[in-house]
């Protein structure tokens, strides 16, 4: 197998701002060093950056590659631990790689190092994130391509990366949603902006936080188009919360794969992804060659709490002039609630039988406050807390999990995602198989819900979970932490759920 991979230090330094500009297919894999500095991104605020970065760097490998990614936690100001997880990815045989504190490690300590390790065993587009405290919220996260078969097409434009965008710190946006407090904007934290690729103008009279530069002047993402020929995008929620309904004014997408699984084709005028969600989608180049158009993500009044509800991109031809300005048409979104509603469109191209399952479990999702009167959520009136010294995967190798049910036996899943919407006062049926030893997160992606402990996780396979052991690398990540956390270091707790 090839490896495809490398070392990059972190620097705490002012980020550019600007996305990277994709590797060419067959390049070798990014890595992602992370580091905390003063940047400047329509509004001077902290942001977490990888290698001086933001959006983070891109990690693009070929389907079947094995692929390592070493990150240095150069966080500061404060410091903290860190951990990042690679969406999506299965890590059979390997569950230790899949990068949450609290489940499958312990956090990687200020000033450490950790190599993660793992097989592109599917292809398509995904990300990675911080899954550490609310980090991703604060910038730690970046896309990822695997490339394998696809339908045909001329031009590859890479990752469409669509996001809400906060200008209060992280650790704000989960303390909030934890709070008491009876202000709606507070614990329901509203965002400021939404990007496309990182980016997006912003309105400065709008601003919360008049302490703080601010420029009306921001760029927007420009994409550039050919006339005639087929363009893929590769759409990725990397959001903390809002939906996003993606359009191209005078065009229509077809879509061709979501997460991982290549789907039949189908044509729409508007694509809905929840935090997590990919698609892949074709676009015939069939418009005016010197004209220009907007690109459109909105978060949609009923799926998501926000300032700014729609954010543009620009779409250009080959031919387009320079001074070129779109008339707006866009396609009518209604307003949902917040489901799936193409969901008898997405038909997988590989078909699998729909089987019995073996284990049916239900769960109740609520919300409440605990005796402390902060807010919680729960899924059948439990919580979830994570406790970054004693990983639950450690727990299972070593026989000492308290569970009332384990996984394992195989079932059968015909969606074949690893993300789907779960709509307000709704209902969602999923089934897996569970043939992957670890363990693995079930959890709400808004990620100020998750921080509110709205996360389980399913144990498969315990025994041979147990036969497996815990490798000494990630023992010796585990005692680096313990040395921090006895000398007192900084954020060795949580105070959320601790993901």
């Amino acid at each position: 197998m090839e490896k495809a991979g490398e070392t990059l230090h972190g620097a705490i330094s002012p980020s550019t701002q600007t996305p990277r500009t994709p590797p060419k297919p067959g390049s070798s894999g990014s890595t992602t060093g992370p580091s905390k500095g003063q940047s400047w991104h329509l509004m001077a605020s902290s942001l977490l950056t990888v290698n001086g970065q933001f959006p983070g760097p891109l990690v693009e490998v070929n389907w079947g590659d094995e692929v390592e990614v070493t990150v240095h936690n150069n966080i500061t100001g404060p410091e903290e631990g860190t951990a990042i997880h690679w969406h999506g990815i299965h890590h059979q045989g390997s569950p230790w790689m899949d990068g949450v504190s609290g489940v499958t490690q312990c956090p990687i300590a200020p000033g450490e190092s950790f190599t993660y390790r793992w097989r592109a065993t599917t292809h398509g587009a995904s990300w990675w994130h911080g899954h550490h405290a609310l980090q991703y919220g604060g910038g730690l996260w970046g896309p990822i391509v695997v490339h394998g078969p696809s339908q045909a097409h001329d031009i590859d434009l890479g990752p469409v990366t669509l996001s809400d965008y906060y200008h209060m710190p992280y650790e704000q946006v989960a303390k909030n949603a934890i709070s008491n407090s009876t202000d709606f904007q507070v614990w329901v934290p509203h965002s400021d902006n939404h990007l496309i690729n990182g980016k997006n103008n912003y309105n400065c009279s709008m601003s919360t936080t008049p302490a703080h530069r601010c420029d009306n002047n921001a760029e927007r993402a420009q994409f550039r188009f050919q006339a005639g020929k087929v363009h893929r995008l590769r759409l990725v929620n990397t959001g903390v919360q809002a939906l996003q309904l993606f359009s191209i004014d005078n065009h229509k997408l077809q879509v061709t794969s979501m997460d991982w699984t290549p789907v039949e084709p189908y044509e729409v005028d508007y694509v809905a992804l929840g935090v997590g969600q990919r698609a892949e989608v074709l676009v015939h180049a069939s418009g005016d060659p010197q004209a220009a158009y907007y690109m459109r993500t909105k978060g949609g009044t009923q799926c998501a709490t926000t300032f700014v509800n729609e954010t543009l991109a620009t779409v250009y031809y080959d031919q387009t002039p320079a001074d070129a300005v779109p008339v707006p048409n866009p396609y009518t979104i209604p307003d949902f609630t917040c489901g799936n509603l193409v969901l008898p469109k997405i038909k997988p191209l590989f078909k699998k039988p729909l089987a019995e399952p073996d284990i049916t479990l239900f769960y109740d999702v609520t919300f409440g406050v605990n005796a402390t009167g902060n807010r919680q959520w729960y899924q059948n009136n439990v919580t979830f807390q994570a406790d970054w010294s004693r990983p639950l995967l450690f727990e299972a190798a070593a026989g000492t999990t308290n569970s009332t049910a384990y996984l394992s036996q195989p079932q059968h899943n015909p969606a074949r995602a690893d993300t789907e919407l779960l709509r307000r006062a709704g209902h969602l049926v999923v089934q897996f198989e569970a043939t992957n030893p670890g363990v693995w997160g079930f959890h709400c992606h808004t990620a100020w819900h998750a921080s509110v402990g709205l996360y389980i996780n399913f144990l498969v396979r315990p025994g041979a979970v147990r036969r497996m052991g815990v490798p000494g690398e990630m023992r010796d990540m585990c005692a680096a932490w313990e040395a921090y956390t006895n000398e007192g270091g900084e954020n060795a707790h949580p105070f959320d759920s601790g993901l």
